[in-house]
This record gives C-alpha cells, sequence and structure tokens, in this order.
C-alpha cells in the first residue's frame, strides 16, 4: 500500500552510497525545467524513466550526501547512454552534477552526512548553493579534505554547530579556516585525521593550533 512503499522509498534514498546509476537517471527527472533546459543547451540529453514528473521527491530523503560519489555515477550514467564525446565527458558531469547538487540542497531538509574530497577542475561546491544552509545546519559528520578553500571552512563554521564525528585528510595545502570550524563545534565527539605520506613538518603545525 502506499504507507509501505512511502516507507520504503525513503530507505532506499536514504544513503546516495547505495545508489546506482539508475538512481541518477531517475533524479535527472526531478530536476526543475529550468535544470533540464541548463543540460539540454549544453547538449546533454539523458533517457529518464519517466518523462511524467516522478512520484515521489526522491532527492528530499537523501540523509547521506557523497559529492564525489556522485559525480562518479554520474560519469557513469553519461558515459553508459553514448552521448557525450569523451573530450566533453569532464566538463558534463560536472554540469550534471551541479544541477543535482542545487536539486539536493533546495530539497533536502536535515542532511545528515557529508562528503566532499576536493577533485581537479570541480567548478562548484554544494556549500555556496542556494539552499545549503538550511540542508546543512543539522550535519552531524563531515569527510572533507584540508586543501578546501578556507572559504569554504568559514562558511560551514557559519552554518554547522552540531558535528559529531569529522573526518579530515591532511594534504600538502592545509586550510586555515580548519580550526574555525572546529571551534564553533558543540557536539564534536570524533576528530579522525588521515596523513598524506608527504605532509610537511610545515604542515604538521596546523595540529597545534587544534
Amino acid at each position: 500500500n502506499r504507507y509501505w512503499c512511502d516507507v520504503s522509498v525513503r530507505i532506499l534514498w536514504r544513503n546516495i552510497w547505495n545508489y546506482s546509476i539508475s538512481n541518477f537517471s531517475t533524479l535527472i527527472a526531478c530536476l526543475p525545467n529550468e535544470s533540464k533546459e541548463i543540460l539540454y543547451n549544453n547538449g546533454i540529453i539523458i533517457s529518464t524513466p519517466t518523462l511524467k514528473t516522478p512520484t515521489f521527491n526522491y532527492a528530499s530523503f537523501c540523509k547521506v550526501l557523497s559529492v564525489n560519489r556522485a559525480r562518479y555515477k554520474i560519469e557513469r550514467l553519461l558515459v553508459n547512454q553514448q552521448i557525450i564525446s569523451p573530450q566533453s565527458l569532464k566538463n558534463c558531469t560536472l554540469i550534471v552534477a551541479q544541477e543535482i547538487f542545487q536539486m539536493f540542497m533546495k530539497e533536502i531538509p536535515s542532511l545528515r552526512s557529508l562528503t566532499f574530497y576536493s577533485y581537479p577542475n570541480m567548478t562548484f561546491n554544494p556549500v555556496y548553493l542556494i539552499g545549503a544552509k538550511d540542508c546543512l545546519k543539522n550535519l552531524t559528520e563531515l569527510c572533507c579534505d584540508s586543501d578546501n578553500s578556507t572559504e569554504l571552512f568559514h562558511q560551514l563554521s557559519q552554518t554547522c554547530y552540531n558535528i559529531q564525528t569529522l573526518t579530515i585528510g591532511f594534504e600538502r595545502i592545509i586550510s586555515s579556516g580548519i580550526a574555525d570550524l572546529i571551534s564553533v563545534q558543540r557536539n564534536l565527539k570524533w576528530f579522525i585525521i588521515r596523513l598524506c605520506y608527504d605532509l610537511t613538518v610545515d604542515g604538521l603545525s596546523i595540529f597545534s593550533s587544534l
């Protein structure tokens, strides 16, 4: 019945790590018309399960979000549909990813977990998208790299105060905004550090301020 269907859909769409490529095809169908027009204007025409408005607002059910996982699955979707040339694949992947993440930020009422590791040529940041402030205000888990911009960590420190688990991969570039993000947390229980092999002594000095 409708009740159990609603419950199962919420469970199935909760964690982006469990999404298949077909899930992202469904998300394309959920995009607002202005986003679909952006894809069309960039020569990105993706087959979707339905031409009608989907029964559920699937994006709103997501509680665990990984930017990198989504980008990878979107790239696989474009490759599988054979609609994009190899030369345009990276750019088109980022265009689709930006529109999907804009939808996530607007539709997810309260995201719980966000993973965002830096990626070459990443032209957008979900933290700056419309709706991100409300979407991220109850974030309890964050995984990211130290070489994300200081502005990103500053923005997070203005929005997220209840992170319980913070995992940071320390790279050669270490943002000065990390200490600011940590200092505003009210309920931080776990601070997990991953060190890269070529982290210098100067890089390690950040720990004295943490």
